[in-house]
């Protein structure tokens, strides 16, 4: 059963009132992106945004992402400006672990952005930041039960690995599983980065500033970036900027 959209600006606000830095929440019908809803209302650090539907979403390096229709999470975290590098290592576990809550197994992180399950993408993280503020906007999947054909060999659901859950409980979940991340020492988030890291001592190539890099991604190192194994020798991108090509 689905919390009906009236439901979700009480129950959102009970959730915060659990954390440490949130104490705010806008719940919008339907928007293009819930990034630009956040700026619309010149959300400030301590907001939530949650958005019932989501139909221009996107992704990092402007791709779009999938038009929940109903059926996924998309909300926006908005806190004091941080280090980039620490904020998205720091999303990313937290998520994983709030998914880990739903859905059988171990939920993976590829870097730079991506949640995945048996190598399909389940969520995605955005970060925008300012001086004012970073906008941390969160997609998940949750009860989508078939994708158009360019997304159904790498896009996948809770509902498709079994998991039927309400969209207001995963939100529950993973703005409670943020908040604490964001106060762990980064050496904890980096071991538990590292753990559910999918690209690992795998071959890749990186790219960052125009320059690309092919050989075995050994680690993510919070201070020196991604550690590539190359036929040259070892090579460090810049976690911030850098994604992997292809």
């Amino acid at each position: 059963m689905t919390a009906p959209i009236e439901a979700w600006p009480d129950r959102l606000e009970a959730v915060a009132a659990t954390t440490r830095r949130f104490d705010r929440v806008c719940v919008v019908r339907e928007t293009g992106s819930a990034l630009d809803a956040a700026r619309r209302f010149d959300a400030g650090p301590g907001t939530i945004v949650s958005a019932w539907r989501q139909t221009a979403g996107r992704g990092r390096l402007g791709r779009a992402w999938a038009d929940t229709a109903g059926h996924g999470v998309a909300i926006v975290l908005v806190v004091a400006p941080t280090a980039p590098e620490r904020l998205a290592i720091a999303t990313a576990v937290g998520v994983a672990e709030a998914l880990d809550r739903q859905a059988p197994g171990t939920v993976g992180i590829k870097w730079p952005n991506d949640l995945v399950v048996d190598e399909r993408k389940i969520g995605g993280i955005l970060v925008e930041q300012d001086a004012a503020r970073a906008l941390v906007g969160i997609g998940i999947n949750v009860g989508q039960e078939t994708w158009p054909e360019d997304l159904a060999a790498r896009a996948v659901s809770l509902r498709q690995v079994g998991v039927c859950v309400d969209r207001l409980d995963v939100q529950a979940d993973v703005i409670r599983a943020v908040d604490a991340a964001l106060d762990r020492p980064l050496a904890d988030l980096a071991a538990a980065f590292d753990d559910r890291n999918v690209l690992r001592d795998r071959d890749v190539t990186i790219g960052a500033g125009g320059r690309t890099v092919t050989g075995r991604l050994v680690r993510w190192c919070p201070t020196e970036g991604l550690i590539v194994r190359t036929s040259e020798g070892t090579v460090a991108m810049p976690a911030a900027t850098s994604t992997v090509v292809g």
